[in-house]
Formats: structure tokens, sequence, C-alpha cells
């Protein structure tokens, strides 16, 4: 949240892009491995947003303190939750979503 006041942004794009950074937009911090989980309805425009945010919050940082920041790594496991209802298309991914339980097949 602490980036979105670093970047030259007009005020109504910062509070726009404010509201996409709750609990419900990201995933959990709770894992069992060293790598975080990824939100299978997630558009790639969402995690570009997410990624800059990232970004402009570690070059904020002293250096030494930047330092000391241990590398965010994706894995290949999935949130569990669903996406927000009110989400907006562009964060959602377009066509079949990956989820972290296997497909039903048809009857």
């Amino acid at each position: 949240m602490s980036a979105i006041e670093l970047l030259d942004w007009e005020d109504d794009k910062k509070k726009r892009v404010r509201k996409f950074f709750t609990i419900e937009y990201t995933s959990s911090d709770e894992s069992e491995l060293s790598e975080d989980e990824r939100l299978s309805w997630e558009s790639s425009r969402l995690r570009e947003l997410k990624d800059l945010l990232d970004l402009t919050y570690k070059k904020s940082l002293s250096p030494h303190v930047r330092n000391f920041q241990t590398e965010r790594v994706f894995g290949e496991r999935f949130s569990s939750g669903g996406p927000p209802p009110n989400a907006p298309k562009w964060a959602l991914k377009s066509g079949p979503m990956a989820t972290s339980t296997p497909a039903r097949g048809r009857h």
C-alpha cells in the first residue's frame, strides 16, 4: 500500500488501485512451502500491477534493508479462494481458471 503513494499518479488513480489491495485480492501468506501461492483467477494485468508495486516498494528501501529482503518465489500452488464477488473483468483471467483441486469429469 505504501508503494502506491510513491508513484507519480493522480489521486483518482491511486484511489482506484487501493481497492485492489485488500485480503480478497491477495493470496495467503501462510504456506508450508517457501513459495507464495498464486491466485488462479488473477489476470496478467492485475499481476503486473502487483509486480510494479512490489518493485516500487523495494526501490524505496535503503540499500542495507533491501539486501535483507527475501525474493518472492511463486510456486505452482494456487490459492483455493475464488475471486471477489464484484471483481472487475480486467482483474480476472479470461478462459478456464486453474484450480487447486481436480476438475470433475462430465457425465
